[in-house]
């Protein structure tokens, strides 16, 4: 009986163990939603262009893409709608940023920032991946006409490729993910070997051409064994942008190039709050509600100036510099004072309100709202 008993009490322990960690697991989960939900759109955007790829592959869209030039309808529904998930991806980034001001506990705080990092990192490698897939289709289409062409208008000895890889995505990337005339498929095929090498020779090269002409679609086709490490470096590339510490990748055309400009936007922020947290003075409020509005209003004011005296007022203004002229100014705002200065902000803990010194002119004709 005795023996019977124990057993029942080990057994309540170990549910009582078990309850412990659900509920502690539970309760990580609620506080950590947003971890999550950054995380969740992170796998989103990184498999979405893979099914791309693997679609238009799969589908006889990509071939009359190849050959003539024309871009199947799918391949911009896809691209529509990896826009929409990455507008959806970075809103969860930065509310998962602002969610790390109001930790009360450094050590989630910090895991926050983390998580963040490693999003930036991972969705913006994937969004350079599908702009690999669509210039390297644009590129292996133009070859493909030029090659054809040649030996359709001529009959002789056909020129090389004149422009390099001035139509793909970057320069310095090695790999393709479309094999054509001038570039060897990895794959066993009765007209190439299976290295990567690139064709040197004009006489094999017009050879190619000419088989090409019979024989296009065993020769233009997608290279599944490329999609990998193609991946592997456009996360090296994501990874030296996040860091600003540049590489061997150049990119060449302005979807990158853009997308770049916006990813070390996003890791410079990333830097001043981790240091913020790390370094800090016990609290993780490294800005105040009303000072990161006034910062965030000063530095488009800024922008918008600069934009303006660039390229001057007469010229077209895109839609999200337009939307800043509809963002308080941040001379109408209230600037942020701390302790110590000569006009303090009102104490909340008194309830006393400290009339502004108009004496003394402010250097940038702050206006200070009393709430």
């Amino acid at each position: 009986m005795g023996h019977e008993v124990d057993k029942s009490g080990s057994s309540n322990d170990v549910s009582e163990l078990l309850n412990a960690i659900l509920s502690a697991l539970a309760e990580d989960v609620k506080l950590l939603r947003e971890v999550w939900v950054q995380l969740l759109w992170t796998v989103i955007s990184v498999m979405f262009p893979v099914f791309a790829v693997y679609f238009l592959s799969k589908t006889c869209e990509h071939k009359d893409w190849l050959h003539s030039g024309n871009v199947p309808v799918s391949a911009y529904l896809f691209g529509l709608f990896y826009v929409l998930t990455f507008s959806v991806q970075t809103i969860s980034y930065w509310v998962n940023v602002t969610q790390s001001f109001k930790e009360s506990e450094r050590s989630l705080a910090f895991l926050r920032i983390l998580v963040a990092y490693f999003s930036v990192i991972v969705s913006f490698a994937a969004v350079y991946f599908a702009i690999c897939v669509y210039f390297d289709a644009e590129d292996a289409a133009a070859r493909w006409r030029f090659y054809t062409g040649q030996i359709l208008a001529v009959g002789q000895v056909i020129k090389p490729w004149p422009y390099g890889d001035d139509l793909r995505a970057f320069r310095g990337m090695r790999l393709r993910l479309f094999s054509n005339i001038d570039w060897y498929s990895f794959r066993t095929d009765p007209y190439y070997v299976t290295d990567d090498r690139s064709v040197t020779s004009l006489d094999e090269l017009t050879c190619l051409a000419k088989i090409a002409n019979n024989n296009g679609e065993k020769i233009v086709k997608l290279q599944s064994n490329t999609l990998s490490r193609i991946f592997w470096r456009c996360l090296y590339f994501s990874v030296m942008t996040t860091t600003t510490l540049g590489g061997d990748l150049v990119p060449l055309n302005g979807a990158v190039k853009s997308f770049a400009c916006l990813q070390v936007l996003f890791g410079v922020v990333l830097f001043v709050l981790a240091l913020g947290v790390l370094f800090g003075n016990g609290s993780t409020t490294v800005l105040r509600p009303a000072e990161w509005q006034y910062g965030l209003c000063l530095c488009l004011t800024y922008l918008h100036q600069l934009y303006t005296r660039r390229l001057g007022a007469q010229r077209f203004c895109p839609l999200f510099m337009q939307s800043l002229l509809y963002l308080p100014s941040p001379y109408t705002l209230r600037a942020p004072r701390h302790r110590g200065s000569r006009r303090e902000l009102p104490n909340s803990s008194t309830g006393k309100k400290r009339e502004p010194d108009h004496s003394r002119s402010d250097s940038t004709n702050l206006t200070v709202q009393e709430h």
